[in-house]
């Protein structure tokens, strides 16, 4: 049951897309409107995925509070392993440790 609450909408985009791409190409006088159809009807589901992930990673990034287009960043500050250090090094001799 919990795949047909998935693939409903699917193959409504499916059809949909199809179902234009099909009276575009008759009314273009296309022998075989099929071939035009099926992939229009896979283009639409693929450009309407596209734009239901984009939207839902907005949402998702307003609710933890970021702007718009703003991406968080790793703990370590983008970088790829190698010594953390909190300042500069400095060019003196080490201060002596208690």
């Amino acid at each position: 049951m919990g795949g047909l609450v998935f693939l409903v909408p699917v193959l409504l985009v499916v059809v949909a897309g199809y179902s234009v791409g099909y009276v575009v190409a008759e009314a273009l006088g296309l022998d075989a409107p099929e071939a035009v159809g099926w992939p229009a009807g896979f283009l639409l589901l693929a450009v309407t995925t596209v734009v239901l992930l984009r939207v839902h990673r907005r949402r998702r990034e307003r609710a933890r509070g970021l702007p718009a287009g703003a991406r968080r960043r790793p703990a370590d500050g983008g970088r790829q392993g190698g010594p953390l250090r909190s300042s500069l090094p400095s060019s003196g001799p080490p201060s002596p440790r208690r």
